[in-house]
């Protein structure tokens, strides 16, 4: 067998249109992964969050504590946590029964990674819809933030407080 070769890879033929430069389709293609991987955090502890709630309100209903403030406490924020699922990907009801949803993170993200599948490249609304995400992210990853290292934790000190029993993931503390 013979060694590798070197080779050019050039297009079959001119488009109607003048795409954009393969710098710029690949400066494009970097700006959406990071966007991508932004959501995926924001997603990911999402989901966290809310089975962390979840598993909160077991243990307090597993307490010898009085329904109260702490209840309302947990509900109001499984219902935050709701509300942010609705903007990151929609409401899941509606999607059942083919309702359309206002536009989200996620259906701006798709619209902008259809970009990436264009011999012209990014339109501008590709990048526009790229822009709306990102700015619909910004807000949301301050807040996901804030719930995730304040909120929650300060939620679990009360839980242990009153005597609630251990939720996985509460660490080693005695």
């Amino acid at each position: 067998l013979d060694g590798p070769i070197s080779f050019e890879v050039v297009p079959l033929r001119k488009g109607t249109l003048q795409g954009i430069s393969y710098d710029d389709f690949n400066q494009y293609i970097s700006e959406f992964k990071d966007l991508q991987r932004r959501s995926s955090i924001v997603s990911d502890a999402l989901d966290e969050s809310m089975k962390k709630v979840k598993a909160m309100q077991v243990a307090l209903s597993r307490t010898n504590v009085a329904p109260g403030t702490l209840d309302k406490q947990l509900h109001d924020l499984k219902q935050r946590l709701y509300a942010f699922e609705e903007k990151l990907e929609g409401n899941s009801s509606r999607d059942e029964i083919g309702e359309r949803n206002p536009p989200t993170v996620g259906t701006h993200l798709r619209v902008a990674m259809r970009g990436m599948s264009t011999t012209y490249g990014p339109t501008p609304l590709h990048k526009q819809s790229m822009g709306i995400a990102g700015s619909m992210l910004n807000g949301m990853i301050g807040e996901m933030k804030t719930i995730s290292t304040e909120t929650i934790p300060a939620l679990e000190q009360e839980l242990k407080r009153l005597g609630a029993p251990y939720i996985i993931g509460q660490g080693m503390e005695e």
